[in-house]
């Protein structure tokens, strides 16, 4: 199975999962608790097929992916390791030094 299909399988029930869970949420009046379980549940499940469908034995294929990632998607997971981490830090910084005002920035 090629890395393309993979995202693209991941996408898909992502987007499917949260889309069920916001029938779910109209239809049965789950509450905030029901739905958290249920998205990381899910999600979690999510991640357990593509391991399943992606695994191996070879320790060259987990350590290093076997060298076969293509530039643009080791890219978007290093993009988007640096944005989550410069925003933590930001947020971090801006409530300690402006306190409950500092929210503003944040929203």
């Amino acid at each position: 199975m090629t890395l393309r299909k993979i995202f693209t399988l991941y996408t898909v029930c992502f987007l499917s999962v949260t889309l069920l869970i916001g029938i779910a949420e109209k239809a049965f009046g789950l509450s905030n608790m029901w739905i958290g379980y249920l998205f990381m549940g899910l999600s979690l499940g999510i991640y357990i097929l593509i391991g399943i469908i992606t695994r191996t034995s070879n320790a060259d294929q987990y350590y290093v992916a076997g060298r076969n990632v293509p530039a643009i998607y080791n890219g978007m997971a290093t993009g988007s390791d640096w944005m989550s981490a410069a925003s933590f830090i930001s947020m971090a910084g801006t409530l300690s030094i402006q306190g409950f005002s500092g929210l503003a920035y944040i929203m």
